[in-house]
């Protein structure tokens, strides 16, 4: 063997683990003396140990001597825990490689360093498929080992329905309605290391409804009450009016007779239906505009009695009283009256004063605005003024 000692010491080194050797000492007096001892070196440790990868670390076998310590060779980064007794780690992430030494704690100790990787975590791929406006079918993959699925869903978020334990690799989820939202949550199980895999899916949308219509005419009066609703409207199955007087309808292209008092505006809105229930409203107006009716006298007699004195317009609706004006020309253009004062007519004399003006034709021109519209209306005449 390689074994040393030291003839001043005793000292026996490179010696073998469990071997025995035999040592003598002698004196070197005048008087030497001799004696004789064995030794058996001490044997050493064996921290010889092995590691099983587990899906959040791995599990350590002794195969040496046992009652060591295992710590991490150096810490890791995240939550891994090592148990310094049995080697076990925990808490670790998939995938990860841990580095593990082992100590042994005899006389004679002994160190040895193993490796491990955390098994990597399958998970199973979601779609969605075959989506309807009243149901939803989830399809997974099957990863490597998987035996079943727990499948457990919500419902626009509301409360978790258990669908329970599937053996196939399909979900249908059925009773929905248009725009759900559906998110399932699929747990596998099986021989390998596995994560919780979540999808989200929708049901269909619909198309909605588009509601258009026109009022033809727009505006109506009291001699012309009655307008029809022309009804453009797309993906409709049903209507529903209402013409802003009280009054509805269901009828696709209604025909309504409106009571006409004054000018006034009719909001009309229309609701187009469909059979998803995605409906949609257009607003369109009636205007009421009251009947322009107005007579001008041809000739007037201002000679006191009490009949026909002045020259003015007899307006009977339509008009706008504060947008008014009148003028009187005779023959050669010159002006002889005016006023913007829709009460005060012609009295046969020259403007505002006393001075008559002569017997025969004179022409006028009358300006006014339309009741309810900015529409300005301007007439011409001719009026005979006869003593």
């Amino acid at each position: 063997g390689t074994a040393v000692i030291n003839a001043s010491t005793g000292t026996i080194t490179n010696g073998t683990s469990g071997a025995s050797y035999g040592v003598t000492y002698t004196t070197s007096g005048a008087c030497s003396a001799t004696s004789s001892q064995n030794v058996t070196v001490l044997t050493t440790d064996d921290a010889t140990f092995s590691m099983t990868a587990t899906c959040d670390g791995g599990t350590a076998t002794i195969a040496g001597t046992p009652g060591g310590t295992f710590t991490f060779t150096t810490p890791p980064s995240g939550t891994a825990v090592i148990n310094a007794s049995t080697g076990t780690i925990t808490n670790g992430t998939s995938g990860t490689q841990y580095s593990v030494t082992y100590t042994t704690q005899g006389s004679c100790p002994d160190v040895s360093t193993q490796t491990v990787s955390a098994k990597p975590l399958l998970t199973p791929v979601v779609t969605c498929d075959n989506n309807s406006k009243y149901s939803l079918t989830f399809n997974w993959t099957s990863p490597t080992g998987a035996t079943d699925f727990d499948v457990v869903y919500t419902i626009n978020g509301g409360t978790s329905q258990v669908a329970g334990n599937q053996i196939t690799t399909s979900y249908v989820v059925s009773g929905l309605s248009i725009d759900d939202q559906v998110d399932i949550t699929i747990s596998t199980n099986g021989t390998s290391c596995y994560q919780t895999a979540t999808q989200t899916c929708f049901t269909s949308s619909c198309t909605p409804s588009v509601a258009s219509f026109l009022p033809d005419p727009k505006t109506i009066t009291s001699t012309s009450p009655v307008t029809n609703f022309v009804n453009s409207s797309t993906n409709s199955i049903g209507y529903y009016w209402d013409f802003g007087d009280g009054t509805t309808s269901t009828v696709n292209n209604p025909t309504h007779e409106y009571t006409i008092d004054e000018s006034t505006v009719y909001n009309v809105y229309m609701i187009a239906y469909n059979a998803d229930g995605c409906n949609d409203t257009v607003t369109q107006s009636v205007i009421v505009k009251e009947e322009l009716i107005y007579y001008v006298p041809n000739t007037f007699t201002p000679d006191g009695d009490e009949f026909n004195n002045e020259f003015y317009p007899v307006f009977h609706s339509g008009h706008d009283p504060y947008s008014y004006a009148m003028y009187i020309f005779d023959r050669w253009g010159t002006i002889v009256f005016e006023t913007h004062d829709i009460s005060k007519g012609w009295k046969g004399t020259y403007g505002s004063t006393d001075k008559l003006a002569q017997d025969g034709v004179y022409i006028w021109k009358i300006e006014f605005k339309e009741k309810g519209i900015d529409k300005k209306n301007q007439i011409n005449g001719t009026v005979v003024l006869a003593r």
